[in-house]
């Protein structure tokens, strides 16, 4: 056994967990959040430079239940079309806290790749202590 199987164990089962919970969560919100409309205000252009378009992150508004404006900037990154200023987009966030919003069509794709990623780095960590 060394110090690196360790760090895969540890290191993969620790990002295991968190991006199970975090799937979770979004699973719960996109079930169970309130939807509202929202209008892109702004955006800047998100460091991604691998690929061919730009891709921003947009600063979206809503108006809550409670008849106040919120802004929130979605995890994703967008395309120029997706981003456009003063385009409509579907906005889900929890009832008590509307600054958790975020955008109803949010793939899941992300956190489960991380997910299998940290599953794989705890089983290269397990292997790794049995040799």
């Amino acid at each position: 056994m060394n110090a690196l199987s360790y760090v895969f164990l540890v290191g993969g089962g620790a990002f295991a967990l968190y991006s199970l919970l975090d799937l979770i969560d979004r699973g719960r919100l996109l079930h169970a959040g309130v939807r509202t409309r929202g209008r892109v205000i702004d955006r800047d252009r998100a460091d991604e430079p691998d690929f061919s378009q730009p891709l921003w992150l947009p600063t979206i508004r809503f108006v809550d239940a409670s008849g106040r404006e919120v802004d929130f900037t979605p995890e994703e990154s967008m395309t120029d079309a997706q981003s456009e200023l003063g385009r409509e987009v579907e906005v889900v966030y929890p009832p008590k806290d509307p600054r958790r919003a975020m955008i109803a069509r949010a793939s899941v794709a992300g956190p489960l790749f991380a997910l299998a990623i940290s599953i794989a780095c705890a089983a290269i960590g397990a292997l790794l202590m049995h040799r």
